[in-house]
């Protein structure tokens, strides 16, 4: 009788630790599965052209708020190409995580080069008024 007690206990941890391992390694997977799209996100990154480069980086920004990817993204693009168009970008992304102070300096810089001057000017303008609040 002591013998059949000791095989249904240790059944049922068998079938515990099996479930907890399951669990576990559902959600280690799914971690491994995330990291595994930013780092394909980032080599494909490179080999994309400019307009392709900031839908990804919109893509990540609202569907999927991943801040600090596409800051990082933008600054490697920035250093890459120095295009005006990663530099705006850089200091919206900084406003929306409102970090104005950062975000005017990078609208400021872009207001220097000129493509993109009246959308600075007219972001700088929106930051004034929000640091003033």
């Amino acid at each position: 009788m002591n013998s059949y007690k000791s095989i249904i206990l240790f059944k049922v941890y068998l079938t515990v630790a099996v479930i907890l391992m399951i669990f576990i390694s559902f959600i280690v997977t799914s971690e491994l599965w995330k990291i595994l799209r930013i780092i394909l996100l980032i080599l494909m990154f490179d080999y994309v052209e400019e307009d392709s480069q900031v839908y990804i980086l919109n893509e990540a920004l609202q569907y999927q708020c991943m801040w600090l990817l596409s800051i990082s993204l933008l600054e490697y693009f920035v250093r890459l190409e120095k295009t005006n168009r990663g530099i705006y970008n850089l200091a919206l992304c900084y406003q929306r995580l409102n970090f104005f102070n950062i975000a005017e300096y990078y609208y400021a810089k872009v207001s220097r080069i000129s493509s993109y001057f009246l959308k600075a000017s007219k972001n700088i303008d929106i930051l004034k008024k929000e640091l003033k609040i």
